[in-house]
């Protein structure tokens, strides 16, 4: 397995490390959107856990339209 490699369980869940890698951006990006409720989390234990499906969701409501 590459660094680069993408760890989602078969649930669709990802820790927060697997999730910043899925969008580009560092973990603290991450807590900063769990703050600010703008992105569902799962708490598993101590462990925070992201479900892909939300990422990409997150991703459709944040993209920008193209304006011609």
């Amino acid at each position: 397995m590459t660094v680069d490699e993408i760890k989602i369980a078969p649930s669709g869940l990802m820790d927060l490390e697997n999730a910043a890698r899925y969008l580009g951006c560092p973990i603290g990006t991450l807590r900063w959107l769990r703050r600010m409720h703008k992105l569902p989390f799962v708490k598993l234990g101590a462990k925070l856990m992201v479900k892909k499906a939300d990422l990409d969701t997150y991703i459709k409501e944040i993209t920008e339209p193209v304006i011609e």
